[in-house]
């Protein structure tokens, strides 16, 4: 970015460039669709919608889902975001978008969508009050358990054997092999492997361990 000041550029023109000209029936929107937004799994999932009255009544020209998914990842221990649209009476589509721990293809893969780790996109027969809980409850029984798991191996006081306890719980709980449990905690698999051990050691040494 020095280089390119030096070269002549201006960063306020540069960002008015890319920010402004948007009409102000995109801003109307953006304020329904941040109205519309419930926050779930203890604040790390954000879900909103666009009903088709929104459609009509704000025009497709009306639609910034970058800005709205950028507001909304930028909320405090929010760690994925979902947008559902009801294109018409039997149709919904939908965009996943998360920060880097959570793969949100995984859950838009399981309604016949697909994209990168970090965003994706799928379109379904539904309507959004039934597609959001079947959304949230992928997210639910997998992703976010995820997270939650991986919070917990990062603690700094983390003895060995609560580290090998919770790639266990990774393990049973989430049906992870140990190679994708090494990708997962950027450990190698014979680490993983070799805590795991500790496990099966007798009691009485595990209490040693620990402490």
């Amino acid at each position: 970015s020095a280089r390119l000041v030096e070269a002549g550029a201006n960063p306020r023109e540069t960002y008015d460039e890319i920010t402004s000209g948007k009409s102000y029936q995109s801003r109307k929107l953006l304020g329904v669709m941040l109205n519309h937004a419930e926050a779930y799994l203890d604040g790390k999932l954000i879900v909103t919608y666009e009903t088709i009255e929104d459609t009509k009544k704000y025009g497709q020209e009306g639609r910034d889902s970058d800005a709205l998914y950028s507001a909304l990842l930028a909320v405090k221990n929010v760690e994925a975001v979902v947008f559902v649209r009801q294109e018409t009476d039997s149709n919904c589509t939908a965009g996943l978008r998360s920060h880097d721990r959570v793969d949100v293809s995984s859950v838009a893969a399981k309604f016949g969508g697909g994209g990168h780790k970090n965003a994706s996109g799928l379109s379904t027969q539904g309507k959004i009050e039934t597609l959001i809980p079947a959304i949230v409850k992928d997210f639910t029984d997998e992703e976010m358990m995820d997270i939650s798991l991986l919070e917990n191996l990062q603690r700094e006081n983390l003895s060995a054997i609560e580290e090998a306890i919770a790639y266990k719980s990774m393990l049973d709980k989430l049906g992870s092999t140990q190679e994708e449990l090494s990708k997962k905690v950027g450990k190698s698999r014979s680490h993983i492997t070799n805590i795991l051990g500790l496990l099966r050691l007798p009691n009485e040494v595990q209490e040693l361990v620990a402490h």
